[in-house]
């Protein structure tokens, strides 16, 4: 499913990522989240990464990683509410529930986390 999801932008065969159930090491249950980021070029031709959430609550996860997306994506957080038929305050909660999880204050230094964390520090240039 990772390698899937890191082909998405990169080959016609991409995956859509999903989600997996895992065990933690004292027995309670957890999902892990696997979704693509947007690709782009670099010096060595086309580059794609994925963003993995873990967490103990599936709701949760999956809200947090389909908002993240959203904003990776473009997508303001009006938008975002609007296409998950959510309030805007809603919308809001998850936000700081987001941002908070990451160590960011603001929703833009949410996006500059998944944009350049551990998957994509090879990064050597901005998408065109």
């Amino acid at each position: 499913m990772l390698h899937e999801a890191a082909q998405t932008g990169t080959t016609e065969a991409g995956g859509h990522g999903g989600m997996l159930k895992l065990h933690g090491l004292t027995g309670e249950q957890l999902r892990q989240r696997i979704t693509p980021l947007p690709s782009w070029l670099s010096p060595f031709g086309s580059t794609s990464a994925i963003a993995v959430f873990l967490s103990d609550s599936s709701d949760l996860i999956t809200s947090l990683a389909r908002l993240t997306k959203a904003l990776v994506n473009g997508y303001s957080l009006q938008e975002y509410a609007e296409r998950q038929r959510i309030s805007i305050h809603t919308a809001r909660t998850q936000i700081k529930s987001a941002t908070a999880k990451a160590g960011a204050q603001r929703q833009v230094d949410l996006v500059r986390i998944v944009l350049t964390g551990p998957a994509v520090l090879q990064r050597n240039s901005l998408p065109a």
